[in-house]
């Protein structure tokens, strides 16, 4: 395996403004195709709270079950996805943020922040509800979520105070585990994310799996054992996964025709792309967007 550089490219976050990086929302599995979502990484600090079922989260080779009123911190970097094993709906707060906006000063960067941030080892923190270090992480992204929906002036500034605690919390704990950190990524998931970035980059296109094989290097046998160690799916799975998640948005956000966002989303027989969404979403493209249309009008 020669993939030996994790690559570039992430996943592009949609702040909430555009010149403030920062993302806070309630989100639903049932948003994804199969309730699983996709796989990605990026350089925010990732905080996850359960508001109501159960899910669980794919960290770097680390698997947690998160119920409700559960939390969790995912670390800058790491490749990660959430997913359920049983088809039940979950609603979770998520808070995104880049760990540079958390301090300005170099020095408390280089010696509270930066250890955890750049430690590869350290993929997540769980905070379980019903510790005291949990009740108070839940605490704490419950009143982010409150200011969020409240927007009063000023509400980014104290969303601010109210993370910087938040990533302390994490902080001493990587700090307490005591370990040799880890500055290397592993290389079988840089050879991942080299797969991931293909894709997404080249879902509109018709690609094999020897060809997400060949864009990590790696033999295509490789490539499927990958898949499935990392994301429970073969490659083309993912793939068409990740098309039908592009068309979703496509679908609720723009007026083009179903055979045109098929198309345009790499899918080539409408018949086959129809029936992909409906296992996926329990409706027709066409169903799908009509209820959903009307949801956002009786709100």
């Amino acid at each position: 395996m020669t993939a030996d550089r994790a690559p570039e490219a992430s996943e592009r976050i949609r702040y909430d403004e555009e010149n403030i990086p920062l993302y806070v929302r309630c989100g639903r599995l049932s948003d994804y195709p199969a309730r699983w979502g996709s796989c990605h990484w990026h350089q925010d600090l990732e905080f996850i709270h359960i508001m109501q079922g159960e899910m669980r989260h794919f960290v770097s080779g680390e698997r947690v079950l998160l119920r409700e009123g559960d939390s969790l911190l995912v670390n800058a970097g790491q490749l990660h996805y959430c997913y359920t094993k049983d088809m039940q709906d979950c609603v979770f707060l998520c808070i995104l943020v880049p760990p540079s906006l958390l301090t300005a000063n170099e020095e408390l960067a280089r010696r509270f922040i930066r250890p955890m941030t750049t430690d590869f080892s350290f993929s997540c923190a769980v905070y379980q509800k019903g510790t005291e270090e949990g009740d108070r992480y839940a605490e704490l992204l419950r009143e982010i979520w409150r200011l969020k929906q409240e927007k009063d002036w000023g509400y980014q500034m104290n969303i601010l105070g109210l993370l910087l605690p938040l990533v302390m919390m994490a902080a001493r704990r990587h700090e307490d585990r005591n370990l040799e950190r880890q500055t290397q990524e592993d290389p079988r998931l840089i050879a991942q994310k080299r797969m991931i970035v293909y894709i997404k980059e080249n879902y509109t296109q018709d690609i094999t799996a020897q060809d997400i094989a060949r864009s990590a290097q790696i033999s295509e046998a490789l490539c499927g054992r990958l898949f499935k160690s990392y994301l429970g799916q073969t490659p083309m799975q993912y793939l068409n996964a990740y098309r039908l998640e592009s068309s979703r948005r496509i679908l609720l956000n723009t007026e083009q025709k179903i055979t045109d966002i098929a198309a345009q989303c790499g899918f080539h027989h409408i018949s086959y792309y129809g029936k992909l969404f409906e296992r996926a979403y329990g409706l027709s493209p066409l169903v799908y967007r009509k209820n959903n249309r009307e949801e956002k009008r009786s709100v």
